[in-house]
């Protein structure tokens, strides 16, 4: 699998929730600066994308990565996305409100020479998402 097979192939497990083969395209040493950024998770490799997994899908339903654009240069993945779904629990504070969001992402991804998914940040447009799920 290629460093961009990995990560389309992850946004898809993560919209779908089918996670079982996570090892096969992400490192054991897998750092996701997301999950330690917002205080969400401390774990590594796999089992934090199963975590992110499982956050995301308890939040939002039908929850879907549209993939704009994807720049692959030596180790380095970079996609740009718009994360889509339904609030129905709550997320950061801000109770469930059932509202449709579309929230622009942008994901850097380290890839390495086995093809796997070392390391993962984004920009995300968080104060959007908020002000869409509040309005």
């Amino acid at each position: 699998m290629t460093g961009v097979e990995a990560v389309e192939h992850m946004f898809r497990a993560i919209e779908t929730g089918n996670l079982e083969d996570a090892e096969e395209y992400v490192a054991a040493d897998y750092d996701n600066r997301e999950s330690l950024d917002d205080g969400r998770s401390e774990a590594k490799g796999p089992s934090d994308v199963r975590e992110t997994a499982a956050f995301l899908r308890s939040r939002f339903s039908d929850l879907k990565f549209e993939i704009a654009d994807v720049i692959a240069c030596a180790d380095r993945v970079v996609v740009v996305s718009c994360m889509s779904g339904r609030q129905t629990a709550p997320f950061f504070g801000v109770p469930a409100t059932n509202r449709a969001f579309r929230q622009r992402q942008v994901h850097l991804f380290r890839i390495d020479a086995e093809g796997k998914i070392t390391e993962h940040l984004a920009q995300r447009d968080d104060l959007g998402l908020r002000l869409q799920l509040t309005k």
